[in-house]
C-alpha cells in the first residue's frame, strides 16, 4: 500500500465518521403531540336522581319542587399519534387525575349532568391536553370534546 492509498483510506473514513455524525445530528427529530378521539355512543350510561327543594325548610308540608337530574357516562377513546416522544401525560379537561400512558388508546368517561328544569338537551365541554416528551424536547397539543 503506497502513500496515496493510505491517505485516500484515511480521507474516506474521516468523511465516513463525519457522515455519521452529522446524519446523527440532523436525524433528530423534535417530539410532536398530536391525538384524535372518538365519543362510543353505544357505551353511553344513564342513571337519574330527584332532588326535591321544600322553598319552606321548617314546613315540612309546603310545596315541594322536584328536580330530576340525568347523569350520562360517556366513553370516549383517545388515539395517540404523536411522533418521536416517550412519555405522555393527558389532562382529561374535567377535573380528573392526570394519566400518564403509553398506550396507543387511552379511554376515559366523562360523567355529565342535566337538569330537565334547568337546562334540558345541553352539550359538555371538555378541553383535552396531551403534553409529551422526547429525546429532542417537549411539545402541548389540546381539542375540545363535545359531548351531547
Amino acid at each position: 500500500m503506497n502513500i496515496t492509498t493510505i491517505g485516500i483510506w484515511i480521507l474516506l473514513g474521516m468523511t465516513g465518521i463525519s457522515f455519521l455524525y452529522s446524519c446523527k445530528a440532523d436525524d433528530r427529530q423534535d417530539a410532536i403531540a398530536a391525538f384524535t378521539y372518538t365519543i362510543d355512543t353505544s357505551s353511553i350510561r344513564t342513571s337519574y336522581d330527584v332532588v326535591t327543594v321544600h322553598p319552606d325548610p321548617m314546613n315540612i308540608d309546603s310545596t315541594r319542587i322536584d328536580t330530576i337530574i340525568r347523569h350520562d357516562i360517556t366513553k370516549v377513546a383517545f388515539k395517540n399519534a404523536s411522533l418521536n416522544a416517550a412519555e405522555f401525560l393527558w389532562n382529561f379537561g374535567d377535573n380528573s387525575p392526570e394519566s400518564s400512558s403509553t398506550d396507543t388508546t387511552v379511554y376515559h368517561d366523562y360523567v355529565t349532568k342535566d337538569s330537565f328544569q334547568i337546562q334540558p338537551n345541553k352539550k359538555d365541554t371538555f378541553v383535552v391536553k396531551l403534553s409529551v416528551n422526547g429525546l429532542n424536547g417537549e411539545d402541548v397539543t389540546a381539542q375540545k370534546v363535545i359531548i351531547k
